[in-house]
């Protein structure tokens, strides 16, 4: 049997959607085995524990196959916050197909974990690798709801966006596609659709098919979606020419994720694959001290005593030095950016002890406390683009609106001395707001009109006539909105706009975004 997505659909990036028993993770399942029977290296991160089953056959009495699980309840090893670096260093230099299981993770550790885990991934990985990220909409969401699942966020779509050329390729699995962040969902190539019932989910499934397709089957698909039994699927992918309801095969594994009935109990595979754990193992236990020779030991409690005199004054020694090292280098990082400094506010010079500094719970700074009022022109000028960007900005894009020349010999330290201020913090794409900052951060615009009275006349201008005259091309946008079709203004105001993710282009036409519509 020909399975319904070809073979080449999987060197890109997959979507496969659906609510809860609709078959996603199973369709994913089936994709997983295809790509383990060609010895291709996967990694799937797992937050709700579902995927130790590939370790067993379909009926759980047999090997499946040898993929290692790191954490949750079937793993092979714990996993915490701190294996995420050398984790994905393993990953990214083997060929060892792993399952990381955080579902016993707290929601603030998972985020951090996988935020180091991906981005370390991205920065060591070289040769083909899918990364199979399950409920993909709670890694990247369209609305993160803190700074640290922003910055997660960021991750993803660093991998979907730029991932390519590292040999990175997604498989996206989620029960939500409207709430998933578009900029990753848009960088998929084959879209899996199981059963969807709300009609926003619906609806975000039907807009991408609607503007890769001639339409004549969006109507079919989206009355059929509520309907669908489990297992089946519209599979869609535009560069192969799919677009075709179909009945997934079965999987050759143990379904993990199968719900049993109230009345039923679960089985338990009784036969698992056997994994060669050793690196793990390396990395998870230091090396035993090799045995001492036999010599002359001095007396304990002298050399307790001795150990101890030594370690309390070079503690204090350290941590006053330290401490005097750290204020300094901030005072200077912060200088550029803050005036009318007090001179008299130096660093602590205490006497040497002999006794041991207690370590301080929270060492804050005077100048970490600095207002923003008492920055420098300039620097606040910088703040206030970053604030008004709505979206990361880089800096040469918030100094050149700031009026900072580049010719200035502070050109850099504005960068630098906001963001040791705390006031704006460094991501992927650019500079955001931070700490005492994001209190200046208006609220979003509401509505086409909202955005209008915000955004520069001309983006307004765009935003008004595809508001009318949806699916202009660039030189009907031009028309419309008055502008001169060859002006650098034009094509800033058309990527502005779809970096705020406003509109939308779909084979050269462009059409306002569903937050507007």
């Amino acid at each position: 049997m020909t399975h319904p997505i070809p073979d080449e659909a999987m060197n890109a990036h997959i979507a496969i959607l659906g609510t809860t028993g609709g078959g996603k993770s199973y369709t994913a399942r089936g994709l997983v085995e295809r790509l383990l029977d060609a010895e291709r290296r996967v990694c799937i991160l797992d937050p709700v524990g579902v995927w130790w089953g590939l370790r067993s056959n379909a009926e759980g009495d047999g090997p499946g196959y040898p993929v290692a699980v790191v954490g949750g309840e079937h793993g092979d090893l714990a996993l915490s916050e701190a294996s995420a670096k050398p984790l994905a260093w393993l990953v990214a230099q083997n060929n060892l197909p792993m399952v990381v299981d955080t579902q016993n993770m707290r929601v603030g550790e998972r985020t951090r974990f996988l935020t180091d885990f991906l981005e370390e991934l991205y920065r060591v990985n070289r040769g083909a690798l899918w990364v199979v990220l399950e409920e993909a909409d709670e890694a990247a969401p369209q609305k993160p709801v803190n700074p640290g699942a922003a910055i997660l966020v960021s991750a993803v779509q660093q991998l979907a966006q730029r991932g390519r050329s590292k040999g990175f390729r997604l498989v996206l699995i989620s029960q939500r596609p409207q709430v998933i962040n578009k900029t990753v969902l848009n960088q998929t190539r084959t879209l899996v659709s199981h059963r969807l019932f709300w009609p926003l989910d619906i609806k975000a499934v039907e807009d991408v098919v609607k503007a890769n397709s001639d339409g004549s089957q969006v109507a079919e698909i989206r009355s059929s979606l509520p309907e669908l039994e489990t297992g089946e699927a519209w599979v869609w992918s535009p560069e192969h020419k799919i677009l075709a309801r179909t009945q997934m095969p079965q999987i050759q594994t143990f379904d993990s994720s199968a719900t049993p009935d109230a009345d039923e109990e679960p089985i338990q595979p009784t036969d698992l694959a056997h994994v060669d754990l050793s690196a793990l193992q390396a990395l998870e236990q230091p090396q035993e001290p090799a045995e001492p020779h036999a010599v002359a030991q001095p007396d304990p409690k002298a050399l307790q005593t001795a150990e101890k005199r030594g370690y309390d004054q070079g503690y204090a020694d350290g941590l006053r030095d330290g401490e005097q090292k750290a204020v300094a280098r901030l005072r200077e990082a912060i200088a550029p950016v803050l005036g009318g400094m007090d001179s008299k506010r130096q660093a602590p010079n205490p006497e040497p002890s002999q006794t041991p500094t207690k370590p301080k719970t929270k060492v804050i700074c005077a100048i970490e406390k600095q207002e923003i009022e008492n920055l420098k022109p300039k620097a606040r000028a910088v703040l206030e683009a970053v604030i008004a960007a709505g979206r990361p900005i880089r800096y040469e894009v918030a100094a050149t609106r700031a009026g900072v020349s580049k010719r200035s010999s502070q050109y850099r330290a504005y960068a630098r001395g906001l963001i040791a201020c705390g006031l704006v913090r460094e991501e992927v794409d650019g500079l955001v707001p931070a700490g005492a900052a994001l209190d200046l951060v208006p609220p979003p615009p509401e509505g086409l009109d909202g955005w209008i009275a915000r955004l520069k006349p001309s983006e307004g201008a765009i935003l008004r006539s595809l508001s009318v005259l949806p699916g202009l091309d660039r030189q009907g946008v031009a028309e419309h909105a008055g502008i001169s079709p060859t002006s650098s203004g034009l094509g800033n105001a058309l990527r502005e706009l779809k970096a705020l993710e406003l509109i939308r282009e779909d084979a050269g036409s462009y059409y306002l975004c569903d937050a507007l519509t």
